[in-house]
């Protein structure tokens, strides 16, 4: 994650290449027509660097696996790989990717929701032990947990699996403590107490907006703290409600956008 936000970093500045925000609303050709607008200016760029590190960018915001094929430099060209493996969730990108590091990671993210022999090859241990432990929690398998041997992932993966918060009290990392936590109360059992435990500013947001979107709760949304997360949870509920008023008390502009649109759609006389 460090290398993709120096990559980050480096295109913005340079004036390279833009993040878009796309509505849901948006049709594909603009998204195409975007992209092709942002591969020019990785085509004028003078110095490899910057047109690889473009390109890198480029690849993994519009999840373009061609794109990566074009950067020259071997550590960026696996960086893109690497996460567009895992947004397409396409195994098969695994054997361009050089870096072993990348290859598990790609790996790791294709397959954790889903088929705990994958988790095998991977071969760092930490990586693996994150492969089974997200198998683990989607399949609800506390047989899969069995195979983690980092203790603080096994002790979270049977925790979340069963439900029970005094395993994740146990957990030494805070952190871990914190994300156990997150998945019972904000994924298992829309339980936002639960959310109350954490520490961690962020994780509490993501909890109290996972809660507060599963229940349409919006006394709930009020609770997250930071505002981006707090209108994401407004937006997500405004939809659900088909409430417009619900967008009115969304901050950025995007997301307040993107509401008014999407319930207009929903909306509209079906033709």
């Amino acid at each position: 994650m460090r290398l993709l936000f120096v990559l980050l970093v480096i295109v913005l500045v340079s004036g390279c290449i833009s993040s878009p925000l796309k509505s849901t609303s948006e049709k594909v050709n603009e998204d195409f027509i975007l992209m092709e607008q942002q591969l020019i200016e990785c085509e004028k760029q003078q110095n490899q660097t910057t047109k690889d590190l473009c390109y890198t960018n480029t690849g993994i915001v519009f999840h373009n696996l061609s794109i990566c094929d074009k950067v020259l430099n071997q550590t960026y060209k696996d960086s893109c790989y690497r996460y567009v493996c895992a947004d397409l969730s396409d195994s098969s990108i695994y054997d361009k990717i050089q870096i072993q590091e990348y290859k598990d990671r790609c790996y790791h993210y294709v397959n954790m929701w889903t088929d705990p022999s994958i988790c095998y090859k991977v071969q760092d241990q930490r990586h693996k032990d994150e492969c089974y432990l997200n198998v683990g929690i989607e399949s609800n398998n506390l047989q899969v947990c069995d195979k983690i041997q980092i203790l603080d992932y096994k002790n979270w993966c049977y925790g979340v699996v069963s439900n029970n918060l005094s395993i994740c009290d146990k957990l030494q990392n805070q952190t871990y403590r914190d994300e156990c936590y997150r998945d019972v109360g904000g994924i298992k059992l829309n339980d936002s107490s639960i959310c109350d435990k954490i520490k961690n500013l962020v994780q509490k947001d993501f909890c109290y907006d996972w809660v507060g979107t599963a229940l349409n709760n919006l006394s709930i949304c009020d609770k997250v703290q930071i505002q981006i997360h707090k209108d994401s949870c407004y937006h997500d509920v405004a939809i659900a409600l088909n409430d417009s008023s619900v967008c009115d008390k969304i901050q950025d502009e995007y997301y307040k956008n993107d509401c008014y649109a999407v319930i207009s759609i929903q909306k509209s006389p079906v033709t």
